[in-house]
């Protein structure tokens, strides 16, 4: 230790890196400085990405698609139809399939008196409808090569379309074309193996069918047509009060009567008897959507009970009653998947709407024109749109929108004044990138 000349102690004098790990604080002052550029880095290329924070771009292709307006609601049927009647409520026998066209004095059931109690009619319906299927499956015994291959291709095409109706929800003509793809399928099975035919089968069903009517006893009716018209097995009572005379001055406050309609019991009913194939179709509406139909048009009504059978009826007339609207439909078509019940759920197409797809939050206004901004590359573009409808939050854009041009003036190379024509806005086209989320957008802005 060191002394002065006093004879008093000198204290030695003590360094910062005495004190402090110079080191240490290096290291740490050197990590503080990197996070600070990575984060101030980071802001950098977020504000620029998103423009300043406005908001974060989010985009989403336009693409080519269609969507349909319906109109869901409850429709009655009205038709000419005529119980038929029988003194028996036994089991019945139908000489006839629901909806054949019949002559008058043809023969359209027997009517017994035993009681149905093994649900025999049922049971002889479907007997007829199998031996129906099976002879329309048979074939020649000398079948030709074309014709295999002709039955192979029909084949195929049938179950292209059960396919496209299954996909589609038509489980109505799905029903259809199963029936006639079995009865194809039935065919090759007769074509391609050494099965002779159905003969024997059907000669079983036939058998079967006979020792069914044997259990009946013999106290029987033969039912006859009193006159030309479609033969039905199924009645409700309400034949009378569902008729086109109702139709000719209904209201709608008229339909709430008539669906209040007890049903007639007029002895022992076995089926009926319509005049006409065409029928009407009735549909409550508001007067205010009455815009939505033109009178003597034709319009696709689907029904959801009956397998979703879609049918092209023509709207015959409107009618009004303050708020309260009908639209009186009317069709000669009877598909066999049609249930003919009285009360159908419906829906009735309004309108179809097809373009390119983009969300209705997307649109905005540029100088007064509607379209949407996309981006091409690092660029946000603005593209005008002709919007043909709105469905469910998305419009629906035309695919011949023209783009906006301006008017420039230059000067040619021979130094003259000249005008061109340039694109301003060019127009949205298909899969285009169409910015669905994010603010501070305009043309031409880059976002990198």
């Amino acid at each position: 230790m060191n002394t002065n000349s006093n004879g008093e102690k000198k204290q030695k004098s003590r360094r910062f890196s005495d004190i402090f790990d110079t080191a240490y604080l290096r290291t740490v002052l050197f990590g503080a400085l990197a996070a600070v550029l990575v984060v101030g880095l980071f802001y950098y290329v977020s504000w620029h990405i998103t423009g300043g924070f406005e908001g974060e771009i989010e985009v989403a292709p336009a693409h080519v698609s269609s969507a349909v307006v319906t109109y869901e609601a409850v429709g009655y049927f009205f038709r000419d139809e005529v119980p038929v009647l029988s003194k028996y409520s036994g089991a019945v026998d139908y000489a006839f399939p629901d909806g054949e066209k019949v002559a008058a004095g043809d023969r359209l059931l027997v009517a017994y008196e035993q009681a149905d109690s093994a649900h025999i009619t049922k049971r002889l319906k479907e007997i007829d409808e199998r031996i129906s299927l099976l002879e329309r499956s048979r074939v020649s015994e000398n079948v030709s090569v074309s014709f295999a291959r002709a039955l192979e291709n029909s084949i195929k095409t049938r179950l292209s379309s059960l396919r496209a109706s299954l996909a589609e929800g038509d489980y109505g003509d799905a029903a259809s074309e199963s029936a006639e793809l079995l009865v194809l399928l039935n065919k090759k099975d007769l074509v391609f193996s050494s099965q002779s035919g159905f003969d024997a089968l059907i000669s079983e069903l036939k058998a079967e069918r006979s020792a069914l009517l044997g259990t009946l006893g013999n106290t029987k009716e033969n039912v006859y047509a009193v006159s030309t018209g479609y033969f039905y097995s199924g009645t409700d009572g309400l034949e009378g009060a569902f008729s086109t005379k109702a139709l000719e001055d209904l209201t709608p406050s008229g339909l709430d009567a008539i669906k209040q309609t007890v049903p007639q019991e007029n002895g022992n009913v076995v089926g009926k008897l319509a005049s006409s194939r065409k029928w009407y179709l009735v549909v409550e509406a508001k007067s205010s959507e009455l815009k939505d139909y033109t009178v003597g048009s034709l319009s696709e009504v689907e029904f959801a009970d009956s397998g979703r059978t879609v049918l092209s009826m023509l709207l015959e007339k409107t009618v009004t009653e303050g708020e309260r609207a009908l639209l009186v439909f009317s069709s000669e078509r009877l598909p066999s998947q049609l249930d003919m019940i009285r009360k159908h759920n419906v829906s009735v197409k309004i309108k179809e709407y097809s373009g390119l797809r983009v969300p209705v939050s997307a649109i905005r206004y540029v100088d007064g024109y509607e379209g949407v901004f996309a981006t091409f590359g690092n660029t946000v573009l603005f593209r005008v749109i002709d919007v043909v409808g709105i469905v469910d939050g998305y419009a629906y854009v035309s695919e011949s929108t023209e783009p906006v041009t301006v008017t420039v003036s230059y000067t040619d190379a021979e130094g003259n004044p000249a005008e061109r024509e340039e694109i301003l806005y060019g127009a949205l086209g298909n899969y285009d990138n169409v910015v669905v989320s994010g603010v501070g957008m305009h043309h031409g802005m880059i976002i990198e």
